[in-house]
């Protein structure tokens, strides 16, 4: 830990006597320490000093280099396990920031769905939702397809928890959509299992729900995949479209008495 972390003073001197090349070595030499295994946080741990270092120089020195969106892709996933949401927020907002300054809209999106998760994880919901809102149009204008879905996915779980099912059932439909544009059949299986059981559950549309669960039970079977990209198995779809059948018999059955 110590031994690997750099005194201040000397790291102040180091920015200024440094050449930049040799910054750029060290930037680079850290976050592919990290790179190495995104979910190893005891061995990030160790050199986070460090990268917080390479990070400090780089804002310092190359405020407007694009490498600075790679600190933020290698260290999401050590921020969002160990709970360091300043830290989460702090750098994605700089690298959002870069990103509205240079034009580039993609990292624009995708930063911003970022954020939209960073809130979202911390209930923060109506936060969440402001800036998954503001990631959609751009994803579409860069036809970021994957992200859209993607998006609109979270989306439809923060309305979910809301308890807004027809919210909820509009944007997981036009995930689905979406996914089967692009052919990720494994993700559109599991979105297809997921719109049927709010449909079923709890807005009493059981023949759209049997409709989009047979056709998730399809995409299993043409594709030969044991499990959707949910980990739902074919044997959990089709328990389910078994469930969802009983019920509208039952409901046929009640209509007949009447």
């Amino acid at each position: 830990g110590e031994r690997l972390a750099l005194h201040q003073v000397l790291a102040d001197v180091a920015r200024t006597k440094l050449e930049p090349e040799a910054i750029e070595r060290h930037r680079d030499y850290y976050l592919a320490l990290v790179d190495e295994d995104r979910e190893d946080w005891q061995r990030i741990g160790q050199v986070y000093p460090q990268v917080q270092q390479a990070l400090t120089w780089q804002l310092a020195m190359q405020p407007d280099d694009e490498r600075l969106l790679d600190f933020h892709r290698s260290l999401k996933t050590y921020h969002s396990r160990q709970g360091l949401w300043s830290d989460y927020e702090d750098l994605a907002s700089k690298c959002l920031l870069w990103a509205q300054r240079n034009g580039d809209i993609a990292a624009q999106a995708w930063l911003l769905h970022q954020l939209g998760y960073m809130y979202s994880a911390l209930g923060e919901k109506q936060e969440a939702l402001r800036y998954f809102e503001q990631a959609l149009p751009l994803s579409r204008q860069v036809g970021d397809r994957s992200g859209e879905a993607t998006t609109l996915n979270n989306m439809a779980m923060i309305y979910f928890q809301q308890g807004q099912p027809e919210r909820t059932a509009d944007m997981l439909a036009g995930a689905v959509r979406t996914l089967r544009e692009i052919g990720a059949v494994a993700e559109e299986a599991a979105l297809l299992f997921n719109l049927a059981f709010v449909l079923g559950q709890y807005l009493g549309r059981q023949g759209e729900a049997i409709a989009h669960l047979t056709q998730s039970i399809e995409i299993l079977h043409r594709y030969r995949l044991p499990q959707d990209a949910a980990g739902q198995t074919l044997a959990q779809h089709e328990a389910f479209l078994a469930q969802l059948l009983r019920a509208s018999e039952g409901r046929e059955d009640e209509e007949e008495e009447e």
